[in-house]
């Protein structure tokens, strides 16, 4: 079983690949730079912005419709945050929604966004080594963009919680491609709109690996928190 270290982007704990940052850029998030990917499909992968207001934190990250009005991104993009922006290419304006899950540990957070209105992505299988798709992602906060990505290997790794407290072990993929600030939560996904991960990390020490938690992950949590309706109260995480 092997320990990987993660590049810290935003907490000193899993070592992330997103939250904070400077300020987005305001209004719609259109897509650019998408070539093999459903329209549809670029649609509901959406941009996330929130004030962790007791740590002094302005978060960006990225998320993608799984259900009627709900959005999954990673934890750490929302921690402390009570009122969560979504927008993206298909909505018009900035509208908000409430985490209802949130799980510290796998690093995965629900909220619910009253008439969000987009088609939910389909969640796939895991992909074999050497196979190839595409990362959808926010970098900086700001246009949504793909990226080509090649997956190197699915193993064990040794990390852990994001508030750094709880050692854990996961099984990952790891991908060559260049994991921005923001684009963290954003999915996996193949030619046909269908999503097989969700990027959460980079390494650091190469500019071209990043880590991505698999389908098993984004099933477990939907099964857990899907119908939650609750607005949570969450602990914000501190930036290095």
């Amino acid at each position: 079983m092997k320990q990987v270290r993660f590049a810290a982007l935003c907490t000193a704990a899993v070592l992330l690949a997103g939250c904070g940052g400077g300020t987005p850029m305001p209004g719609a998030a259109p897509s650019q730079f998408i070539t093999g990917i459903p329209a549809a499909t670029n649609n509901s992968v959406v941009r996330l912005t929130g004030n962790a207001d007791s740590c002094n934190q302005h978060h960006h990250g990225t998320g993608f419709v799984v259900a009627e009005d709900l959005v999954i991104t990673n934890a750490h993009n929302v921690a402390g945050v009570s009122d969560v922006g979504i927008d993206g290419p298909a909505t018009p304006k900035m509208i908000y929604g409430k985490v209802v899950y949130f799980d510290p540990n796998i690093d995965l957070a629900l909220i619910r966004v009253p008439d969000l209105n987009l088609p939910a992505l389909t969640i796939g299988d895991n992909l074999k080594d050497g196979a190839e798709a595409q990362l959808l992602g926010y970098p900086d906060g700001n246009s949504q963009q793909e990226f080509n990505v090649t997956i190197v290997r699915t193993f064990n790794a040794t990390t852990y919680d994001i508030y750094n407290t709880v050692k854990l072990t996961h099984e990952i993929a790891e991908g060559g491609l260049v994991v921005l600030h923001g684009d963290s939560g954003g999915p996996l996904i193949d030619s046909e709109g269908v999503v097989h991960g969700i990027v959460f990390a980079r390494a650091p020490d190469k500019v071209n690996v990043g880590y991505f938690l698999l389908p098993e992950a984004i099933n477990y949590v939907i099964s857990q928190g899907g119908s939650a309706t609750e607005a949570l109260t969450t602990k914000c995480t501190i930036n290095n």
